[in-house]
């Protein structure tokens, strides 16, 4: 009798660390073992952020001049944009309507120490609309609201000048922020 005991005390044992195992591998997250997940990457901040024109700024084409404005992450640390920046025309004041968003939002673009990104903006040449509803102003600056931000930044050029309308539709449009450089094909 006293095997018989034994033997059904092993078995009680081994079916106790069965259910505890079972138990056990309920309990563990089905990611545990997989790699985790890159945590996403703040977004750019304005004040750790610079623009400039890129290298061949403006490019024309059928009624409008394309630019190529560059962003460069100046913080410490990674950060990333999405989106189409706030643009418009600035001469102490905002002058005429703000950039129209052209396109999609873009994916997420992230920005180590120092890299760059960028954003076309067309500007629509004020001939192509009535002088008396646009009301045409030269301007050499803009001010840029950076997605998801509302610290406006500045950017001047003494060797890009453009006219704005000042009244009617806007004749800015804005792409997505995105990597590298580039114009329109």
């Amino acid at each position: 009798m006293k095997s018989w005991t034994t033997h059904g005390r092993r078995q009680r044992v081994r079916a106790g660390l069965i259910v505890l195992g079972i138990v056990a591998a309920m309990l563990v997250p089905a990611s545990a073992g997989a790699t985790a997940a890159k945590p996403a990457l703040a977004s750019c901040q304005a004040g750790n952020m610079s623009l400039s024109l890129l290298v061949n700024a403006g490019s024309e084409a059928a009624g409008s001049t394309f630019v190529d404005v560059g962003t460069r992450n100046l913080g410490r640390t990674s950060c990333s944009l999405k989106g189409h920046p706030g643009v418009s025309g600035y001469a102490g004041h905002q002058i005429g309507a703000a950039a129209a968003w052209e396109g999609g939002a873009g994916q997420s673009v992230p920005l180590g120490v120092g890299q760059i990104a960028h954003f076309v903006l067309q500007i629509v040449h004020t001939a192509n609309f009535p002088a008396a509803s646009c009301k045409p102003v030269t301007v050499s600056s803009l001010r840029v609201f950076l997605p998801n931000q509302s610290q406006a930044m500045f950017l001047s050029s003494d060797v890009l000048s453009f006219s704005l309308c000042s009244a009617g539709p806007s004749n800015l449009m804005v792409r997505a922020v995105t990597t590298g450089t580039g114009f329109p094909g």
